[in-house]
C-alpha cells in the first residue's frame, strides 16, 4: 500500500511477527485512528520543509506519485503537495474539470480542487509559471489523495501527451528503474496510466490492499479503535 495506516507501535508489532524480539509497547490513552492532528487541539510543527501544514500532510501519500513525473508536486512553493501542475497544461479550469470526471461520485463532495497558477522558486520548473490546481480537503477521512493522484496524472497525459514525461531513473536508492514504477510498485505502471480504458478503482491500482488489511486484522496488530481500512492507500 502507498500508506500502511498503522501507528509506529502497530508497525513494530507487524514486523515483530517475523522478528520475534522482546517488544514492549505503552499504548496511548483516549486516541482513535479516526482522529487527525487537527482534532487534538495542538499546534502543527512542520516535520520537514515540505510539510508546512496539515493540508500538505494529507496530500502527500498520493501526491508523492508526481515525483515520478515532470509534473510539479509543489516543491519550491509555500504549499508543497497542495499546489500541483506544469507549464504545459493549457487550461487550469479544463484540467480540474477532467480530473473530477475520473473520480468516484462518492469522493467529489469531500474535496475541492481550485484552478490556479504558481511559480516554484526551486525544484521542478524553477521560475516557470505552472498551470494546475490547489487541493482543499473538506473531509480527509473520505477523500483519498491516492485516487486523486491517479486521476491527475492520467489527465495530464491526456491533455499534453507530447509534453508529459516520466522522470528518468535515479530515484532514492535505485538507478535503473523508472521512479514511477518504484513508487507504485509495478513495472507495468506507465502502460496502465496510458491504457485506453482507465479507472482509478481498477484492481491494478489497489493490488494487495485487501490482503494487507486481512493480515493486519488476523494477526492482532491493531492497538486503537477506528476504521483501519479507510486509512490505507492515502
Amino acid at each position: 500500500p502507498i500508506r500502511h495506516g498503522l501507528t509506529m507501535a502497530e508497525l513494530a508489532k507487524f514486523f515483530n511477527k517475523s522478528i520475534q524480539c522482546d517488544l514492549e509497547i505503552l499504548p496511548l490513552q483516549g486516541w482513535s485512528r479516526n482522529k487527525l492532528w487537527s482534532d487534538l487541539d495542538r499546534e502543527w510543527v512542520l516535520s520537514s520543509p515540505y510539510m508546512p501544514n496539515i493540508q500538505s500532510l494529507l496530500a502527500f501519500p498520493g501526491m508523492v506519485l508526481l515525483e515520478g513525473t515532470n509534473l510539479s508536486e509543489g516543491r519550491g512553493t509555500c504549499l508543497p503537495f497542495s499546489l500541483l501542475g506544469a507549464p504545459y497544461i493549457d487550461s487550469a479550469e479544463k484540467f480540474v474539470e477532467d480530473i473530477y470526471q475520473l473520480l468516484p461520485d462518492s469522493f467529489k463532495d469531500h474535496i475541492f480542487l481550485r484552478p490556479t497558477q504558481f511559480e516554484p522558486v526551486d525544484n521542478k520548473w524553477t521560475g516557470k509559471t505552472c498551470v494546475g490546481l490547489q487541493i482543499h480537503f473538506l473531509d480527509s477521512n473520505k477523500a483519498s489523495s491516492y485516487l486523486l493522484s491517479l486521476a491527475l496524472i492520467r489527465t495530464a497525459i491526456k491533455h499534453s501527451p507530447e509534453h508529459f514525461q516520466w522522470e528518468k531513473p535515479g530515484y532514492e536508492y535505485n538507478h535503473s528503474d523508472l521512479p514511477i514504477t518504484l513508487i507504485v510498485g509495478h513495472k507495468e505502471t506507465p502502460d496502465c496510466f496510458k491504457a485506453e480504458k482507465f479507472d482509478v478503482l481498477d484492481d491494478f491500482w489497489h493490488a494487495g490492499k485487501d490482503q494487507f488489511i486481512e493480515k493486519v486484522k488476523s494477526n492482532d496488530i491493531l492497538l486503537y479503535p477506528g476504521n483501519f481500512g479507510c486509512s490505507i492507500n492515502g
